[in-house]
């Protein structure tokens, strides 16, 4: 009498490779994610020095006015 308690090569192999894919795929995403942050991080830096040079303008052009209120 013969008991099967295992799994097959085949099937082992078959697993692998699902799981080896659906890695692969993860990966991929998980690195166009990490552009993507980079580069809307280079453009929030951007935006952050241009509101910070309006700001400092607009505190020097009248700072005149304020002096005298």
């Amino acid at each position: 009498m013969k008991q099967d308690k295992g799994f097959t090569l085949l099937e082992l192999l078959i697993v692998i490779t699902l799981i080896a894919i659906v890695f692969s795929i993860g990966g991929f995403v998980f690195i166009n994610n990490i552009k993507s942050m980079f580069s809307f991080s280079s453009e929030l830096n951007n935006s952050t020095v241009q509101l910070s040079f309006i700001n400092q303008l607009t505190a020097q052009l009248f700072f005149k006015i304020r002096k005298k209120v």
